[in-house]
């Protein structure tokens, strides 16, 4: 038999984006085989390898997802996209623990076949968890057990018939955040509001427990459209004196405050959302989006009660990027553009606007969360995968108490000009303290990019950086030395 009668040859298929994720898949004959890859399309995520049966049925060898990736979706994704691509997956009559679990939670105990509607079987629900009704709409939350720790499920329900669900899980780095795993509203019934809903309603929970909810990594189009730019879940305020406070900044924040009119902030300040789709769904007579809803709320309370114009909320704008006040915006575009038009009191109305420019100390002191992964050879890693941020310290083997400390955001080596490079350097300097805390080195050596953005000023960007590295050397017991090459600088830390 020859040599090349055991070669497989596949036949690969354009990379293609499916829920926010790139899909590689290779198929041959008897076996396909689906990884999940990142933006960029370099880094795996996660990967499936199915045997092919009758015509396309697939029954699963083999699925991994990265350690650093779990809990995101990830799993269901690809297998998603498989049925997507007219396959029908088999659940496998050898599953381990963990793919028993997997498809139990995504397609219930009685599922056998991908294509099967989530089970009927439901955990218990527990006391403090309470079916809520809106607008003939009936939310039923349920105690959930994830891959990372305790969540729950939100189930949306019309006349009885179940119309969508919503998982929340812990993140893989922070019990106290929840993230949504799994997010689905049948077809006839989206851009209904269900979702935002469901999202509320736990909301509400979570923050009894002292949770918040934040963005997933992977997202769907429709996912994107309702978290908008939002990074952290909060209900839409209602209107009138019951709107939230104003916005708290630290100490070194610097805030200009402008009287603008609406016709104004929409022309000068970027990434405004949704004021001309309040306006289309007013036309077209459709009042189902949430927010479209909350926005005609806010416009009838104001035009009832218009002296309440002087007691709103400033709209934000931080470091030049619309922040906050996005319905107070857009309810008074809609009064003077369809629901009082002949009132100019609402193109002439002017609302305080507040030019956030954050502070950097405040960033430099306020690190983000990561977690610990030991590798060979004595190497480390520092990871925080919802910001895809990873510190690597690698051990020199020629001088085992000598370890180079690289990082990466966004498969980009070192820090670079972007809006929150501050707070990502003060999260390097962090892991370099408790990775000293735990190795305790004699050298430690990395670079700092000193780019910054239009208008900043690279060598204040430096003299802080030396500040901060000096501070923290001084308070591990370490001495500091640098070197300026113009585009960086490059730092030795030696144990004193």
């Amino acid at each position: 038999m020859r040599a090349s009668e055991f070669i497989v040859e596949y036949k690969q298929y354009p990379l293609e984006e499916f829920e926010g994720i790139n899909m590689k898949l290779k198929v041959d004959n008897h076996e396909l085989i689906l990884q999940a890859l990142d933006d960029w399309g370099n880094k795996v995520l996660g990967h499936v390898r199915m045997n092919i049966g009758d015509g396309s049925e697939l029954d699963p060898q083999d699925l991994q997802v990265d350690d650093r990736y779990r809990g995101q979706g990830i799993a269901k994704v690809m297998y998603d996209y498989l049925k997507s691509k007219g396959y029908e997956i088999h659940r496998s009559p050898d599953q381990t623990d963990d793919g028993k679990h997997f498809w139990d939670k995504n397609r219930g105990e009685e599922g056998n076949v991908w294509e099967d509607v989530f089970g009927s079987k439901a955990p218990k629900q527990f006391e403090p968890l309470k079916e809520f009704e809106e607008n003939n709409l009936k939310l039923e939350p349920e105690p959930y057990e994830g891959w990372t720790g305790e969540g729950i499920i939100v189930r949306a329900y019309l006349s009885d018939k179940e119309v969508g669900h919503v998982i929340f899980e812990p993140t893989e780095d922070d019990e106290t955040q929840w993230y949504a795993v799994d997010v689905e509203v049948d077809d006839n019934y989206q851009r209904k509001g269900i979702a935002t809903s469901m999202y509320n309603l736990a909301k509400n929970i979570a923050k009894k427990r002292g949770i918040i909810i934040v963005r997933s990594h992977a997202q769907s189009q429709a996912g994107q459209g309702l978290w908008q730019d939002k990074k952290v879940w909060e209900d839409v305020p209602k209107p009138g004196p019951s709107s939230g406070a104003p916005k708290q900044f630290g100490p070194d924040a610097k805030i200009e405050t402008r009287q603008m009119t609406v016709k104004q902030l929409i022309s000068s300040v970027p990434g405004l959302p949704y004021y001309n789709n309040v306006v289309d769904d007013w036309d077209a007579k459709d009042y189902s989006w949430g927010v479209t809803k909350k926005v005609i709320e806010y416009a009838t309370y104001l035009k009832e009660h218009p002296e309440s114009l002087s007691k709103l909320p400033p709209i934000i704008v931080l470091d030049g990027k619309f922040e906050d006040g996005a319905h107070r915006v857009s309810a008074i575009w809609l009064l003077q553009q369809r629901m009082d038009p002949k009132n100019p009191l609402w193109a002439n109305a002017k609302l305080n606007v507040q030019f956030v420019t954050q502070g950097i100390t405040e960033a430099f002191t306020n690190p983000y969360n990561f977690k610990w992964e030991e590798g060979e050879y004595g190497d480390w890693d520092a990871l925080a995968p919802r910001l895809r941020l990873e510190i690597g310290f690698t051990r020199d083997h020629d001088y085992p108490d000598r370890y180079q400390v690289e990082f990466w955001r966004n498969n980009s080596i070192g820090v670079t000009g972007d809006g929150d490079a501050q707070r990502i350097f003060a999260t390097v300097l962090e892991a370099i303290k408790q990775f000293v805390d735990k190795v305790h080195p004699d050298q430690l050596h990395f670079t700092a990019s000193k780019e910054v953005e239009k208008g900043q000023n690279p060598e204040s960007r430096a003299k802080l950086y030396d500040r901060m590295v000096q501070r923290y050397a001084s308070s591990i017991g370490y001495s500091s030395h640098r070197m300026d090459t113009g585009m960086d600088i490059q730092y030795e830390l030696h144990r004193k």
